[in-house]
């Protein structure tokens, strides 16, 4: 029999989810409890019905437990991941938008969004040519971030405050650094809503990125704060020591994945390391000045 390859990568805060997977079957998650352990499950391409125990998924976060009543936050990530797999865009967008009442994308970011990408990396899917339920997923997200933005500016015009765009946001600008070699960017999006949600503004820089073209980058906007994943820094162990070489006194923000060992202070001097979303949102606003006044 063939062997399945999976390739991975990290996000912003560490998750980590294969590129590419191949899914064999499709069952639809409120079902999948009541099935017996030896039970077989149809495929959607064909009438043969393999083994269920070579095709559970590792993890069973959204497995019903019989008599137990799933929340409405699980429920919802039930909703988006199934609309994932069955490539459904709409119904996924719907799951994932961001309610009125979810003013911080980085709870959304650790309850729904993160969540859901880590279920599709434990699903096995067969998908035709362009289709993948990553794709499907990764755009939701974008596309909740882009009406949550949209959502914030029409409140912030509402109320007389300077929109996203207004020069003055500037004066706290953070510039938001992804390591090309991964796919960070639905996090680090996530991250750029939250500091903007807190009166900052932000940039995502994707591409290339070494320390004199970071060096140059600092000196063309003049940010207020700079973030990095762990992976952009190791891509170019003297990235750091390039800007603590020339903005001394530029706070910088370092992503850790969940259990990975902090940078040296040798290369990574003056970074503060964290390893949620949310605890780097909410130090990175700390350290602007006046964060919550514009």
């Amino acid at each position: 029999p063939g062997k399945i390859t999976a390739m991975s990568f990290l996000g912003f805060d560490g998750s980590q989810r294969p590129k590419q997977s191949i899914r064999l079957h499709s069952i639809p998650v409120e079902t999948a409890a009541a099935t017996e352990p030896n039970a077989a499950h149809e495929s959607n391409e064909t009438n043969e019905r393999p083994a269920a125990s070579e095709t559970a998924p590792t993890r069973p976060a959204l497995r019903v437990v019989k008599g137990v009543t799933p929340t409405a936050t699980e429920r919802r990530l039930r909703t988006v991941v199934e609309a994932a797999l069955n490539f459904d865009l709409p119904a996924c967008i719907a799951a994932l938008r961001l309610q009125p009442d979810e003013t911080d994308p980085t709870i959304w970011w650790s309850q729904i969004a993160r969540p859901a990408l880590n279920e599709l990396a434990d699903r096995q899917v067969l998908s035709t040519a362009g289709g993948s339920p990553f794709n499907v997923a990764d755009t939701a997200i974008q596309r909740a971030i882009t009406d949550f933005m949209a959502r914030h500016d029409e409140e912030q015009s509402r109320t007389g405050r300077p929109s996203t765009r207004h020069p003055i946001r500037l004066k706290k600008l953070v510039l938001i650094v992804v390591d090309r070699g991964s796919n960070a960017a639905p996090a680090a999006h996530t991250l750029a809503a939250a500091l903007v949600a807190g009166h900052a503004s932000a940039r995502v820089v994707t591409g290339a990125i070494d320390g004199a073209r970071l060096v140059e980058l600092i000196k063309l906007t003049k940010p207020a704060a700079l973030a990095l994943t762990r992976a952009a820094a190791l891509a170019d162990p003297n990235i750091l020591l390039e800007v603590n070489k020339h903005y001394p006194d530029l706070p910088v923000f370092l992503d850790l994945p969940k259990g990975a060992d902090p940078l040296p202070a040798a290369q990574a001097p003056g970074a503060q390391q964290l390893d949620t979303l949310s605890g780097l949102a909410q130090q990175i606003l700390a350290t602007l000045p006046n964060p919550k006044t514009t």
